[in-house]
């Protein structure tokens, strides 16, 4: 018996626990933005937590333990060289939680989980409108005319 340890559990098991906070995990380095129930939404939290103070190291030992938290070379990469830097000067504290209400089906708590600090959107530059492109109809092949005492010849094969 460990007293004081208040340690999250889930209800389906350990191996259930653990794919589901992987998924909620990927959801949210892929979206960077997750809604989710608040008790799901803690333990994501601090996990992000460790997974970005590891990706701001960039030893091979911690690219190793990204690869297996997230299951994505291009998740391991956006962690390393988008979020980190971004996340440059901090120690902990890269993740903040806001409780968004209750779940309409189940009346489960929400919370939506949020980078410290907003990604920068890159813009597209805008088509310039007006300029559009002539579509060319496709050239009719005309066909020869077979006249009656001609049968078609098909060619030889070898």
């Amino acid at each position: 018996m460990l007293h004081g340890v208040h340690k999250i559990k889930f209800r389906k098991g350990k191996d259930a626990g653990r794919s589901l906070v992987k998924k909620a995990l990927t959801d949210f380095v892929r979206h960077d933005t997750l809604v989710t129930p608040l008790k799901k939404a803690k333990v994501v939290k601090g996990i992000v937590d460790r997974l970005v103070g590891k990706a701001q190291g960039k030893t091979n030992a911690d690219m190793r333990i990204l690869l297996s938290m997230l299951n994505d070379k291009m998740l391991v990469h956006k962690m390393t060289h988008i979020i980190a830097p971004r996340m440059n000067g901090r120690v902990s504290g890269f993740v903040t939680m806001k409780r968004v209400g209750v779940r309409f089906g189940d009346g489960a708590d929400m919370a939506r989980l949020e980078w410290i600090i907003p990604p920068v959107e890159v813009k597209k530059p805008e088509k310039v409108k007006g300029e559009k492109k002539e579509l060319k109809a496709p050239e009719k092949v005309e066909k020869k005319p077979v006249k009656k005492g001609e049968k078609k010849v098909a060619a030889k094969k070898k």
